[in-house]
């Protein structure tokens, strides 16, 4: 069991070590049927889901970089994203990185 000062204030199911709440329960009992839904899909539907991984994946990081750009900048509004760079982003990382490189491997 956790003891000291701050101890008293957690709930009774942490200070003694069970685990067991009801967004445990519930997420153990949704967890599986989401992973066998996504598993269905990307047996199913392999380009398609090459694709919206990769292009997900490839928006992310340009994001990132454009954030980082814009707070190592002063000239570049920090809250302006250029959609443009970012949807060329998307097109590239879902089209190559993702479906022709599904196919080529």
């Amino acid at each position: 069991t956790i003891s000291g000062p701050r101890s008293s204030s957690l709930p009774s199911s942490i200070r003694s070590g069970s685990t067991s709440t009801s967004l445990n329960s519930f997420s153990m009992d949704i967890l599986p049927s989401a992973m066998k839904t996504l598993d269905t899909f990307y047996k199913t539907a392999p380009y398609q889901a090459a694709f919206m991984t990769c292009g997900i994946k490839a928006s992310a990081a340009d994001f990132l970089a454009q954030r980082r750009e814009a707070t190592s900048d002063e000239t570049k509004n920090e809250d302006q994203v250029e959609l443009e760079r970012n949807i060329a982003f998307i097109l590239y990382g879902g089209l190559y990185q993702g479906m022709a490189q599904y196919y080529i491997y």
